[in-house]
């Protein structure tokens, strides 16, 4: 099963969610600002997709400045950033795709077709 983590009003993740729709894939839609996933689900999310911690983040978000990140995310531990990025839907880069096999943060419509795009 295809899980989708955003929210609603992106319009990567209307795009995610869309292209899954046509494609005829099932997914599981998981909107950020209710429902957080666990620190261990983002360990496994972050080894899936072979991020490093700064790839699961909206580094260019305006929340991630207001907080100081730029200058501040190299001094966090991975587990202080992982508590970070839960506290806030608006940190994570969106949408983020994970299906067991593969992981994806953001929308690109080529990378879905290669990953997603046949059965």
């Amino acid at each position: 099963m295809i899980k989708v983590f955003g929210i609603n009003n992106c319009t990567s993740v209307r795009n995610a969610l869309k292209f899954f729709e046509e494609k005829g894939k099932q997914v599981e839609y998981v909107n950020l600002r209710k429902d957080k996933p666990s620190w261990q689900e983002m360990q496994q999310i972050k080894q899936v997709g072979g991020f490093q911690t700064i790839d699961l983040f909206n580094s260019n978000g305006k929340l991630f400045a207001e907080m100081g990140l730029n200058e501040g995310f190299g001094d966090l531990s991975e587990e202080e950033a992982f508590k970070l990025l839960v506290t806030d839907a608006l940190l994570f880069k969106r949408p983020l795709v994970v299906d067991g096999n593969f992981a994806r943060t953001g929308w690109n419509k080529k990378e879905y077709e290669e990953m997603w795009g046949s059965d």
